[in-house]
């Protein structure tokens, strides 16, 4: 999934809730500065490997192939943030 399509599922998952869009956005974007304090103090990011094993749920583009690293991680979830402001 790329940024922009897991943008548009985090804010569609809260406007099934709320009928106001800028609540459904807001809440998106708290979920994403959540996820995104689990990388905070990552000690080497360079060397955390997500997304290596069974069905890749997230498309990006690393230097490697089968992985991303606690950089490339970041730098998703940063990109959805983006995106969800975007919308």
């Amino acid at each position: 999934m790329n940024t922009s399509e897991k943008a548009i599922e985090l804010v569609s998952k809260f406007d099934s809730c709320f009928l106001d869009s800028f609540l459904s956005k807001k809440f998106a974007i708290i979920t994403v500065d959540e996820i995104l304090k689990n990388f905070e103090g990552l000690h080497k990011p360079e060397y955390c490997a997500f997304d290596a094993i069974g069905e890749r749920k997230f498309t990006f583009e690393s230097e490697y192939p089968e992985h991303m690293t606690g950089y490339d991680m970041i730098s998703y979830w940063e990109d959805v943030k983006v995106k969800i402001k975007e919308l």
